[in-house]
């Protein structure tokens, strides 16, 4: 078997053309080899290659395509080491200890961990022992993570996005954290390798996907989205009683399946039913414990439940290949959802019946969802006020954890309409500690660096006691080089730290944003409108699709693929309702 880290680190497109061959028998190896496949699946090769050449690329490829390996072994063979953003800590767990079962150097990060251990994985790092490492979007504001990424020993980063739709405002999953990724890499490796990962996109998602990521030019690999192993079907269930009919008539098939409803409360009904029916079942959705999540989750993979309900907060990174049955009790609010949640199923190849149980009465859960998740301009105008009374002379404003995760749209929308300016990646306070005497350490230190020590020692004392704490490095930069950013006095405290000149230890870090006007003006509150409602009247448009998905007389298949952007399946499928 090929050893692990053979790929030439911090090897480019241009250097590794001739070694392509070579590197694609070394993957072909650990396939066979490491992970007991006989050889690749459809597109596995070609995206490999890519990143082993050194390309950015967004690949989208369906559910049970195999997305996991084609960055695991470019990851495994990679000189450097490799940064794999996923939004889920359910997923990093399982995809690490599978990893870890071929006692491969393999590690996750996420807010489970304990002090001791999250000490360990930035120590592992530091020392270069790590060929992956799994973090939320989160991390990538904890500036000891930062710190531990620019000492390591293995300065070649490949940088990996899972989930890259969650980046576009034009995807069914938009998260704002995605939206920090950019920083963190121009950040900490400006021109390094970027690699994203999405089952769904349609055009008008990949093309944003590239334009938030700032990789423009960034060649797309796009498979078939057409899984033939799936059965596709409607049933008209224009009742409760006519639902509850048609999903006792489903589950007589053998196997397992997921059953997916709109809200909490359908999740919990349905979950009943199939209890007092003898079926052994649970539900899980975002009302319950973590703990209570990942235990029904693992019941179901192990096979002590036959059967869950579920919400949209359960599927994602699910590795189990036997689910022969998706029924949607209620459909989603698009296409987009609906074909990754039914990916879910039949990931060995095997028949799996993915089914709509519809009723036109369940679009208006889904248009609520829509109009909540978009808000009006009085929330926007409201969120405004509470930043601008909590604004700093400077006209910054520090946002914690809590309130940013309750307003982010809001947020995202004052950004969108130059309200606000986020800044890149430095909040709240920090510790300095003079890791040598104060005039070793500036014998070392670049001009810039040492106007920074100097503005440390004058200020706060740094030479004689050795160490400033609690230390706003806003208020620093304000008061001593007004003319550096704080995107470059970031860059240069990471530095200093990662040579050993200091130790750079931030504290909580928060989102810090520009306040650029004093008011929202009635033109500023159009624009706004504006972009909300563009946004509504996109998310009604998918969801229309998806409505008309439930009435549809032609092939079903074909409807959905063709939604997605792919035109290459036939219009007979033979393998829908509405074909055999």
């Amino acid at each position: 078997m090929t050893s692990l880290g053979s790929f030439p680190d911090g090897e480019h497109a241009g250097d590794s053309l001739s070694r392509a061959p070579e590197s694609i028998r070394a993957a072909r190896e650990l396939v066979r080899d490491l992970f007991g496949f006989a050889d690749f699946l459809p597109f596995q090769e070609e995206v490999i290659g890519a990143i082993m050449k050194g390309e950015d690329i967004l690949v989208v490829l369906p559910t049970g395509s195999g997305k996991s390996l084609c960055f695991q072994i470019p990851a495994l063979l990679h000189g450097g080491l490799t940064i794999v953003i996923s939004p889920l800590i359910a997923l990093m767990k399982d995809q690490i200890d599978s990893l870890r079962a071929h006692n491969l150097p393999v590690e996750y990060l996420n807010s489970s961990l304990s002090a001791a251990d999250t000490a360990r994985v930035l120590d592992s790092i530091r020392i270069g022992s790590l060929k992956m490492i799994y973090i939320a979007p989160e991390r990538l504001r904890d500036g000891l993570f930062l710190n531990a990424l620019l000492s390591s020993r293995k300065h070649s980063l490949l940088w990996v996005v899972d989930e890259a739709h969650c980046i576009t405002e034009w995807g069914h999953d938009f998260r704002t954290d995605y939206l920090y990724i950019p920083d963190a890499l121009d950040l900490i490796a400006p021109g390094s390798q970027l690699v994203m990962f999405t089952a769904t996109a349609t055009p008008i998602v990949r093309e944003d996907i590239l334009a938030q990521m700032r990789r423009p030019s960034a060649r797309t690999i796009c498979g078939n989205f057409d899984r033939p192993n799936l059965y596709l079907g409607c049933r008209q269930t224009p009742s409760k009683t006519d639902k509850l009919q048609a999903l006792g008539a489903l589950l007589r098939k053998p196997g397992s399946g997921i059953i997916y409803t709109a809200t909490r409360r359908q999740c919990e009904d349905v979950n009943r039913f199939l209890q007092e029916s003898g079926k052994r079942s649970d539900y899980y959705h975002a009302g319950r414990s973590s703990a209570e999540r990942a235990e029904v989750q693992e019941r179901f993979l192990s096979g002590e439940l036959d059967v869950i309900t579920a919400t949209n907060a359960f599927g994602m990174g699910l590795d189990k290949p036997d689910i022969r049955f998706i029924v949607h009790y209620a459909h989603p609010a698009s296409v987009d959802a609906y074909y990754q949640e039914i990916g879910r199923g039949g990931r060995d190849g095997q028949r799996c019946d993915c089914i709509l149980l519809y009723s036109r009465f369940d679009r208006k859960v889904q248009e609520r969802f829509i109009i909540d998740s978009t808000p009006s301009l009085e929330t926007v105008e409201e969120c405004f006020t509470g930043i601008a009374a909590s604004t700093s002379r400077s006209g910054k404003v520090f946002v914690n954890r809590q309130f940013h995760d309750a307003r982010n749209v809001e947020l995202f929308e004052l950004q969108k309409a130059g309200v606000l300016k986020r800044s890149t990646l430095m909040c709240g306070s920090a510790s300095i500690y003079l890791s040598r005497e104060y005039e070793q350490a500036l014998d070392v230190c670049t001009s810039q660096e040492k106007k920074i020590l100097a503005a440390l020692d004058v200020h706060l004392g740094l030479s004689r006691k050795g160490y400033v704490d609690c230390v706003d490095a806003n208020d620093l930069r304000q008061a001593s080089f007004p003319a550096l950013s704080e995107f470059e006095l970031e860059q240069s405290l990471l530095a200093m730290s990662s040579r050993g000149i200091i130790a750079y230890r931030p504290g909580e870090r928060g989102i810090c944003y520009e306040v650029l006007d004093d008011s929202l003006s009635d033109q500023l509150g159009e624009k706004i409108e504006e972009s909300v409602s563009l946004r509504r009247a996109f998310k009604m448009s998918r969801l229309e699709m998806m409505a008309n998905y439930g009435t549809l007389k032609s092939c079903l298949r074909e409807y959905l693929i063709g939604s997605l952007g792919d035109t290459s399946c036939v219009t007979s499928c033979s393998f829908c309702d509405n074909c055999i």
